[in-house]
């Protein structure tokens, strides 16, 4: 299905193709029949639907090819770059990940041009920011094509919001973020939320119940229409149609927006042309004689038939006039889409639209304008400013016509997917957005779609810890690997708190007001903790943590820290138990493994004596693993005394090295097979 309607949401459709967003999650039902169908024919019918832009069709017949062909390097290629269209990044940088292996195992293959672009373009939108850098580094420094330079300054932009990401996940405003729930957000896509009053949302959607119609051009699409919904005590009612004039059968309409008086009605109407692309207009009713009038169409000043024209948002000066912003790409911008404004006179007449410029408009796309009663300042998204991925909220404020210094509106309004459309809600602590962050709606891919979100002035009582794991040694994505929580007073595991992840990133809910460990572990890698404190006044509502797990390997030998022993004793504590428990895991969770578990001293006292020591201390731990469960013939023990030191104990003067002692006292296990 062509993803007609992209003026109703992201516009993905850029001067420079960065980052694609579908409208629509389509129906998971495959297009391609059981028939064997040849792989020659496959990858045609595929590329033809990529070129329509039909995504999820394509998908369907490059992975029939791969079941004919699993190594066939242009139907991963175009897996990948659908999932990318698609927005659903997590699949994207998966079928990207396979594509560099196959083709690593042939010497004539190359990686396409755009492939790190789009590879680390992909782990940016999942918050893996410092993998994101490598690939966007990479590509940056590569050789580039004479008609392909622009993408040397969108990587380059992408590096600067990984940057500003890992600079401000620390700093999240204390505010929660809901979806509005069913009874407004379908599987589809929803947005230009608007709140009239204290009780009535207004919002656009693409509902496919009522809108599924057969386009003249041949194909089945969607309509989008304006609906409202009556907000009471936190709940919303069911959305409803608005009635005609505003709504047209066949005829796209959305983008609403109400003046502060509610008496004038700014939205937008869109037909289909034969390419699939959308004609868009805005319109205006009045409120008069107790019924909404016929809309108009705003005149050549603003409507400019050959543009984009989306995103309208009305407010009123001092004269009473009402002013409206827009988003469009005509000539006279600083790039993609631009805001604009015109000043409409009471019968209707709009005055020649000017551009905000700068600090305002970039040369990326600048989205959703939006000016708060009663105040100056106005709010609009963008993928032009440092953000934290794709579209972000910002505002600024209008200084004696002058706009201050963009803001960034941080987290958690802002995410490292796509968020849009901040709206003032029915009281001074409630907003709303847009977003495609993971929470929404869809039929197909977790981030495909954008739903309406609720944004709040208070304190979550959860926080969201999205978690990924790499090899330390070659920083590759590591799936399914396995995260417990434990509560970190008690050390007890916390009830349904353990975890695995199905590709490459688990999102795991912790409750506030608690300490915690986690540990993630993965077969063949030493495990790995670390500490989450959840307990202070300014914790995020979600946290993006990368881990590095080291691989196992023969004949490595590798730390076991914070196991002690009384001064000449060999019995372990409490905490030298926890961290042999690790080890058990370890264990465990290898059933291969065969280990040589070594104890050290410094060198104080004889050879002879610290030899003993030693190997009493190495029997202790192996035995406290033999309780535990382990096979004897999986576990040696084994003192070195002071033979292997790894610090001095004695300084170059001669003096004693009280830490150099305290790193050569130190308990080892080293892999035999």
């Amino acid at each position: 299905m062509r993803f007609i309607l992209f003026f109703f949401t992201i516009f993905f459709i850029q001067l420079f193709e960065d980052s694609g967003s579908p409208l629509i999650a389509e129906n998971s039902i495959s297009v391609v029949e059981e028939e064997l169908i040849p792989l020659r024919a496959l990858l045609r019918l595929g590329n033809r639907d990529f070129r329509r832009e039909n995504y999820y069709d394509a998908i369907d017949y490059f992975e029939k090819a791969l079941e004919q062909d699993e190594k066939n390097t242009e139907a991963i290629w175009k897996i990948g770059l659908a999932h990318f269209k698609t927005r659903n990044f997590i699949d994207a940088a998966i079928y990207f990940d396979l594509l560099e292996k196959i083709t690593s195992e042939d010497a004539e293959s190359e990686l396409p041009f755009l492939f790190n672009y789009k590879y680390g373009v992909s782990l940016l939108r999942q918050a893996k920011y410092n993998r994101a850098i490598v690939r966007l580094t990479n590509f940056k420094n590569s050789e580039f094509p004479r008609n392909k330079e622009e993408y040397k300054l969108l990587a380059e932009n992408n590096i600067q919001n990984c940057l500003f990401a890992m600079s401000n996940l620390q700093d999240t405003l204390p505010y929660s973020v809901e979806s509005v729930g069913e009874n407004i957000n379908a599987p589809y896509t929803e947005f230009a939320p608007f709140v009239l009053g204290d009780s009535v949302l207004f919002y656009s959607s693409i509902n496919i119940d009522s809108n599924l119609r057969k386009a003249q051009f041949g194909r089945w699409t969607y309509t989008a229409h304006l609906y409202r919904s009556k907000i009471k005590a936190s709940t919303y009612s069911p959305g409803q149609l608005l009635p005609q004039p505003v709504n047209e059968p066949g005829i796209h309409s959305g983008h609403g927006s109400f003046t502060p008086d509610g008496k004038r009605f700014y939205f937008t109407r869109c037909v289909e042309l034969p390419s699939g692309r959308l004609r868009c207009r805005i319109f205006r009713t009045t409120y008069e004689n107790n019924t909404w009038q016929e809309p108009e169409k705003l005149n050549d000043h603003v409507n400019n038939i050959r543009y984009t024209l989306t995103d309208p948002s009305v407010t009123t000066d001092r004269q009473g006039r009402d002013v409206l912003f827009f988003a469009s790409d005509r000539p006279g911008g600083k790039g993609g889409l631009d805001i604009w404004y015109s000043v409409i006179s009471q019968n209707g007449v709009a005055s020649e639209a000017k551009n905000l410029g700068a600090p305002i408009n970039t040369a990326g796309n600048e989205r959703s304008p939006y000016v708060k009663p009663g105040t100056n300042t106005l709010y609009f998204s963008s993928d032009g400013h440092p953000g934290f991925g794709g579209f972000d909220l910002f505002k600024t404020d209008d200084n004696w016509l002058r706009w201050t210094q963009v803001e960034n509106l941080g987290l958690p309004f802002n995410s490292p997917l796509d968020d849009m459309y901040f709206v003032k809600g029915e009281d001074a602590n409630t907003f709303y957005i847009v977003s495609n962050r993971p929470g929404t709606m869809s039929l197909r891919g977790l981030t495909c779609c954008d739903d309406i979100f609720k944004v709040e002035r208070k304190p979550a009582t959860h926080s969201v810890l999205v978690l990924s794991a790499s090899n330390q040694s070659d920083r590759e994505a590591l799936e399914s690997f396995v995260v417990s929580a434990h509560n970190w007073e008690t050390t007890e595991l916390m009830p349904k708190k353990m975890d695995t992840a199905i590709n490459e990133i688990l999102y795991l809910t912790l409750e506030k007001g608690k300490d915690y460990r986690l540990e993630i572990s993965k077969s063949g890698f030493l495990p790995q903790s670390t500490p989450v404190f959840l307990s202070g006044n300014h914790v995020q509502d979600s946290l993006y943590l990368d881990f590095y797990l080291e691989p196992l390997e023969a004949g490595r030998t590798y730390s076991l820290s914070n196991i002690y022993f009384e001064y000449n004793e060999y019995e372990l504590n409490e905490t030298s138990k926890e961290v042999l428990d690790e080890l058990y895991e370890l264990l465990k969770e290898n059933p291969d493994l065969k280990v040589e578990l070594s104890s050290h001293t410094d060198n104080i006292g004889s050879d002879a004596f610290n030899q003993s020591l030693s190997q009493k201390r190495a029997e202790s731990c192996v035995n406290y693993l033999l309780d535990s469960g382990i096979d004897k013939d999986r576990l040696i023990p084994k003192g070195y005394g002071s033979e292997h030191p790894v610090a001095p104990n004695q300084l170059e003067d001669g003096s004693d090295n009280p830490d150099g002692r305290k790193m050569n006292r130190r308990t080892e296990f080293k892999i035999l097979e």
